[in-house]
């Protein structure tokens, strides 16, 4: 499952991102409420957002009420300053689904995260189509008709899910690596070229080619006819 978590903090937004991936989840970190919420302009990406009431530009409160007036009812769970009662009945009132106070332990926050994804929620397509590619965000799977779904990892799901969210532009390596791993990256590692070796080894198995362009000196576009 991919989630969003918008705290301005890296020391705590790295604190929560390990954890929850070596839960297998698929985690974008932004800095401000305004960059969460333009990764929330796209619908049904997210089967969770986890915000700060703290975020700068935008506040994790009025970012519930955005979301919520827009008719996204998108599980929300929001980060407190601190255990004050009336503050949280402000959270809920504004449309959190659930609230934590700061300071918390990790076993409690993977705790209400899996109980918010397990509330029954409207079925909606988590699907990315592009021509005829399709990126399924829920299952992590990249398809094309009459061929078998291939099943990504992670990492590649979130690497092929950015570069087709931003098809025709090419990506810099620096972008990606901010996008992908922001602080735990190692500027030294190839490792994103070994994803897309990977990626388009999945794409030939389909009969696709050329669909990850690299822009030599620069990073990788995925190219639309």
């Amino acid at each position: 499952m991919r989630l969003l978590l918008g705290v301005e903090n890296p020391a705590m937004a790295k604190a929560i991102q390990g954890p929850l991936r070596s839960q297998n989840y698929v985690v974008d970190w932004v800095r401000d409420g305004e960059e969460t919420w333009q990764h929330l302009s796209h619908p049904d990406l997210y089967s969770l957002v986890i915000v700060d009431w703290k975020l700068p530009q935008l506040s994790g409160l009025e970012l519930c009420l955005k979301l919520r007036q827009k008719g996204d009812f998108t599980p929300l769970l929001l980060l407190m300053p601190s255990h004050d009662m009336d503050d949280r009945i402000i959270g809920l009132d504004s449309g959190a689904d659930d609230c934590l106070s700061e300071p918390f332990g990790l076993e409690e926050l993977l705790a209400r995260i899996r109980a918010l994804l397990r509330r029954p929620r409207a079925i909606k397509s988590q699907v990315l189509q592009i021509d005829h590619i399709s990126l399924d965000c829920h299952r992590l799977t990249l398809s094309v008709p009459n061929r078998d779904a291939q099943v990504l990892t992670a990492k590649e799901f979130q690497l092929l899910e950015y570069l087709m969210s931003c098809s025709n532009q090419v990506l810099t390596h620096d972008q990606i690596c901010d996008r992908l791993w922001g602080l735990t990256y190692e500027p030294m590692s190839n490792v994103i070229a070994a994803k897309v070796r990977s990626l388009r080894r999945k794409f030939e198995i389909m009969g696709c080619h050329n669909s990850i362009e690299t822009i030599r000196g620069l990073g990788y576009r995925f190219n639309v006819k």
